[in-house]
């Protein structure tokens, strides 16, 4: 069995005990007072009855943990398979850095994006393109609303010169995220930073009370009138992001999708600050 696999885990909690059950594997389960405990041991049977020694466990419905900073309303969209970019020198319409190499302004051009291999999985990274892509599958979008996607462009992928049944969604605008007080910003593979010649930056926030991969914004980049569907922009990508009750409904009512998310948290004003990034005389990826 292949590895880095997505399992859909059904979460309940049971006399003060978190319950979790992964949908498709019989006869495992796993209980603790403490949630890291439960999955920490649901990880090591489905180890013991797979063999996929990268499990990527992905709760349903996704756990509430209390904070101080902001509220969670939303999650947004990673991946757990990735391909490279062939065309990755005409992707933007205003061409890329030439000390950053990430694409000026961001925008889009026309060319349609070509990839090295057929990817797998409902949602797969892109990478040697500069922010990072991540493109679709046909039953992922098949799973959206017609009023989900009506606002978007959605754009095939080729491989091997041939559409491939993945999909780029192409938006005009994202949400950026904000620094969250009392966090880190981790330099690290110079996972924070900026460009001072066209002035990309992104930034990794880490703080000991949120999970890694969790990110922030402020209550002003979303209101009542917003789409279910979003999108946020982070400098090194950018993903779909859910309100967590349309996120809800869309995996009771495709329990075959294999998704995996990050929480998203709408932070209280009094929290949210702009990070201090350094401008790197060099890039490592360049």
């Amino acid at each position: 069995m292949s590895e880095g696999n997505i399992y859909l885990i059904q979460c309940s909690l049971e006399q003060s005990l978190y319950k979790l059950t992964p949908y498709g594997l019989k006869d495992i389960s796993a209980s603790s007072k403490c949630i890291d405990s439960a999955q920490e041991d649901l990880c090591r049977q489905i180890i013991d009855a797979t063999g996929d020694g990268e499990v990527i466990l992905e709760i349903f419905p996704p756990i509430e943990k209390k904070n101080t900073v902001g509220k969670s309303f939303h999650v947004s969209i990673g991946y757990n398979d990735s391909v490279r970019a062939l065309n990755k020198e005409v992707l933007y319409k205003y061409g890329n850095c030439n000390k950053c190499h990430f694409g000026i302004k961001g925008e889009r051009s026309l060319a349609l994006l070509s990839v090295d291999a057929m990817p797998k999985g409902d949602v797969c990274g892109v990478s040697g393109c500069f922010p990072e892509i991540k493109i679709y599958s046909s039953s992922f979008i098949g799973a959206l609303s017609s009023m989900e996607v009506a606002h978007l462009e959605l754009r095939p992928v080729l491989y091997d010169k041939k559409e491939c049944g993945y999909f780029e969604l192409i938006t005009k605008s994202a949400i950026t995220p904000v620094g969250l007080k009392g966090a880190e910003y981790p330099n690290d593979f110079q996972q924070s930073w900026k460009c001072d010649i066209c002035g990309h930056k992104a930034f990794s926030v880490f703080s000991e009370d949120f999970d890694y991969g969790t990110k922030f914004i402020s209550p002003e980049s979303i209101n009542d009138s917003t789409t279910l569907m979003l999108f946020i922009d982070d400098g090194f990508s950018v993903s779909l992001m859910f309100r967590k009750e349309t996120w809800k409904a869309l995996i009771e009512n495709n329990k075959k999708l294999r998704l995996v998310t990050d929480n998203v948290i709408t932070v209280y004003p009094e929290f949210i600050e702009s990070p201090i990034l350094d401008e790197p005389s060099s890039f490592e990826w360049v």
